[in-house]
C-alpha cells in the first residue's frame, strides 16, 4: 500500500503551482514539523464509528484509552506509522473536530522556535497514549497538538505492523472552517512555516508541512458553507475506481461516484455514520485523446 504516498505526492506535484512564500527557516530547515500526525473528532455515535472504520475503510483499531473505572474514552485507528484516527463520544451534534497533530522530532525545539513567533506553547506533557506533547491554538482556537513518538508507546509498538485490508495508508489533508481566512493563512504560512501551494481550479488556500512528504491543510473559504461541512478528512488513493469498488463490496452503501474533478484528478467522496465527510484523492485525470 506504500504505493500511494509516492503516487498521491507526484499528483499534488503535477496539479499544484507551488509558491513558497515567508516560511519559518527554523521549522522548516531544521525539520520540527514532519508529517499530519492525525485528527481527533468527538462523535456522536463511537460504536459506529469503530464499524465503518474497521469494516468498511479496513483499519486497524490499534488500541484505545480507557478512564479509571475502565470505560473506553476513544479509539485509534492506525492510517500508517506516523498518522492515526482518534475518535471518542459524546459529541453534542454529529461530530466536533478536537485536534489536529503534527509529528515532531524535538518539542523543547519546537516550543523554542514558536516562541520567537509568538506562539506560546503549552506544558509538554506525558499524553494517555505514553508520547509527549504540547499544545497551541491557530486563530479559530483549533487545538493543534505537536506530538513527539517516545519509545514504549502505543505509536511506537505499532510500528511496522501493516494492515494489507486498509483502503488507504495516507491520510494526506484535513480541511479546515476558518473564519477568517487571511488570519488562518497568516498564521499556518507565516507563523508556523507552512508552504502555501495554489491547486488548478480550486477556491481555497492550501498548506503544505515543510518536509512532509506531501501531507497538508486545506482551508475552506466559502464562509457561506456551515463549519461541518467545510471540515474534512482526505485520503489518497492509487487507483480510485478499484478503491469505490472495494468498499462497495465490503457493504458501503452510497449513490455518488468518483468524478473527474476540476483541480486535474479523480476524486470521490462520502460520509462516514456520523456525518464527517471523507474525500478521496485519487490519479491524475487522463488527458483526452486527441483524434488523428
Amino acid at each position: 500500500m506504500r504505493l500511494s504516498r509516492s503516487l498521491g505526492t507526484a499528483i499534488w506535484i503535477l496539479i499544484s503551482f507551488f509558491s513558497i512564500t515567508n516560511t519559518t527557516p527554523a521549522l522548516a530547515e531544521d525539520h520540527l514539523v514532519t508529517h499530519l500526525a492525525g485528527v481527533s473528532f468527538k462523535v456522536a455515535d463511537l460504536e459506529k464509528a469503530r464499524q465503518f472504520y474497521t469494516g468498511i475503510l479496513g483499519l486497524e483499531e490499534a488500541f484505545d484509552l480507557k478512564d479509571s473505572n475502565g470505560v473506553v474514552q476513544s479509539i485509534f485507528f492506525k492510517v500508517n506509522d506516523d498518522q492515526y484516527l482518534e475518535f471518542s463520544s459524546g459529541a453534542p451534534e454529529k461530530f466536533q473536530l478536537e485536534h489536529l497533530s503534527f509529528l515532531s522530532p524535538d518539542l523543547k525545539k519546537s516550543a523554542a522556535i514558536l516562541s520567537k513567533e509568538g506562539i506560546i506553547a503549552g506544558k509538554i506533557t506525558r499524553s494517555g497514549d505514553g508520547n509527549l506533547f504540547f499544545t497551541i491554538k491557530d486563530p479559530d482556537q483549533v487545538e493543534i497538538d505537536f506530538v513527539e513518538y517516545m519509545p514504549g508507546s502505543q505509536q511506537v509498538e505499532h510500528r511496522g505492523k501493516s494492515n494489507g485490508n486498509a483502503v488507504s495508508d495516507h491520510l494526506q489533508h484535513v480541511g479546515l472552517a476558518p473564519s477568517d481566512n487571511a488570519a488562518t493563512l497568516a498564521f499556518y504560512r507565516d507563523k508556523l512555516g507552512f508552504q502555501q501551494f495554489s491547486v488548478i481550479n480550486s477556491i481555497n488556500n492550501h498548506v503544505m508541512l515543510p518536509n512532509s512528504s506531501g501531507d497538508a491543510i486545506e482551508l475552506m473559504t466559502t464562509l457561506s458553507d456551515p463549519v461541518l461541512v467545510r471540515q474534512h478528512i482526505s485520503f489518497e488513493v492509487p487507483d480510485i475506481h478499484r478503491a469505490y469498488n472495494q468498499l462497495r463490496a465490503r457493504g458501503l452503501q452510497v449513490s455518488a461516484e468518483p468524478f473527474p474533478a476540476k483541480v486535474g484528478h479523480w476524486m470521490w467522496n462520502l460520509r462516514d455514520p456520523n456525518g464527517i465527510r471523507i474525500e478521496f484523492s485519487g490519479e491524475a485525470v487522463a488527458a483526452p485523446q486527441q483524434e488523428k
